[in-house]
């Protein structure tokens, strides 16, 4: 797999940007390359893609096509080295979890990695299938700004009811904190998943109840770029 098609993992290096976001300490923080790197290793060691010789249908690109912000030629790639390293043609949860243990090697990244999965797996049967996964990587990757934010949201609001509460976005901090380990270094009004998610909502719940709906998340996180860091995105800087 060429290096570029490793860049294109964004979910994982999302991951990995807001661990260090989340730690706000320049000796904890890597530079792209390093990264890439990184993501290299682990796509390429056989535990995502593809599969020579696999080919989608002309009726199943044009689907992807219409649904996602690929060409046709990268579609085929994409599924080619899909298949090559997910011959049953799904990504398991397991293995899922497995990419982001060896990301985070000092922490545990189980909790988190089952709330990205859970975001992938659109339909909720337990595995990610080809067109779950190149349709979340769009977003990832090629999204506008509404679309990455709309799947920050999703990932918050875990019970898909339309509403992010404090106790959904502990919940995930706290699998944050618990996936980077000791890379933390956290300036104490935010040493604790509660103080995280306080200091957030006194910034994005308008009305003060407790819940965030989409609308206050979107305008949150479009006034404050730190937010949007801090919420595991990446957005540019202007």
């Amino acid at each position: 797999m060429t290096s570029q098609r490793c860049r294109g993992l964004v979910h994982f290096r999302t991951v990995a940007r807001a661990a260090q976001n989340m730690a706000d300490t320049k000796k904890h923080r890597r530079g792209d390359a390093a990264l890439d790197e990184e993501i290299a290793a682990v796509s390429c060691s056989g535990n995502i893609m593809g599969k020579r010789g696999s080919k989608l249908t002309s009726n199943e690109v044009k689907d992807l096509m219409s649904c996602t912000y690929f060409e046709r030629k990268e579609l085929q790639q994409w599924y080619k080295d899909f298949k090559r390293d997910c011959p049953s043609g799904v990504l398991r949860r397991e293995e899922f979890q497995s990419i982001y243990k060896q990301f985070f090697p000092h922490g545990n990244p189980t909790k988190f990695a089952q709330f990205v999965f859970n975001v992938f797996d659109s339909n909720k049967d337990g595995y990610i299938t080809f067109k779950e996964f190149i349709c979340a990587l769009s977003v990832t990757s090629r999204g506008n700004l509404d679309e990455k934010l709309d799947w920050a949201f999703n990932l918050y609001d875990l019970d898909n009811d339309g509403y992010i509460t404090k106790a959904e976005m502990v919940d995930i901090v706290d699998a944050i904190y618990c996936m980077v380990g000791n890379l933390l270094d956290l300036p104490k009004d935010e040493d604790t998943p509660e103080k995280r998610v306080n200091k957030i909502f006194d910034q994005m719940d308008l009305n003060q109840d407790g819940m965030l709906t989409k609308e206050e998340f979107r305008e949150g996180s479009r006034n404050d770029p730190w937010i949007v860091q801090a919420l595991s995105m990446e957005i540019p800087q202007h």
